[in-house]
């Protein structure tokens, strides 16, 4: 399949184990994603805007200089990950399905796509409200929080996830740096 690329572009990226079996369905597991996450990072110079671990699958939002990197950065980060989860388990098996790409090609699907990655443990009830999601180390709601602050990072989950809100609005569990 050939892929539209762009230097100096941002991408969302995301991708399922193999037949979405729940592999990462540990925090132990899902640190191996995020050490690649960091590694790439360092490794390539690479920003991570925004980034999401679920038990099969994950979804990023990156910013590349240059389009090569792309390739570059999923063969290292699915190649270290199968090669570490494997390890730890003792078994030699496939863990990834073919990523999937998009160029972000204005602000209305950039911050779709950032709330939509931040709020994707609420949207698969890997947690229950945004207390929860604060405290998810494996996804960058928390990061984000800090740097546009709480009600724009919930308009931007909510704009694009369905969330009831009901018992959450009220933000009664809800934690706040002092």
């Amino acid at each position: 399949m050939s892929r539209t690329k762009l230097n100096d572009s941002f991408y969302f990226i995301t991708n399922s184990t193999f037949l979405k079996k729940p592999l990462f369905n540990a925090d132990g597991k899902k640190e191996i994603l995020l050490k690649q996450f960091k590694h790439i990072k360092d490794k390539y110079k690479i920003p991570f805007c925004a980034y999401s671990i679920a038990d099969d699958h994950y979804h990023i939002l990156i910013y590349l200089k240059y389009y090569n990197l792309l390739s570059k950065t999923m063969q290292l980060l699915h190649g270290r990950s199968s090669y570490y989860l494997n390890k730890i388990e003792k078994v030699e098996r496939s863990i990834w399905s073919n990523y999937w790409s998009i160029i972000i090609e204005n602000d209305d699907a950039f911050y779709r796509v950032l709330g939509y990655i931040i709020g994707n443990p609420l949207k698969h009830n890997i947690v229950k409200n945004f207390a929860e999601l604060e405290k998810y180390k494996y996804c960058s709601f928390k990061q984000t929080k800090d740097k546009i602050g709480l009600d724009l990072a919930i308009d931007l989950i909510g704009d694009v996830i369905e969330l009831d809100f009901e018992e959450e609005r009220s933000f009664n569990n809800w934690t706040c740096a002092h």
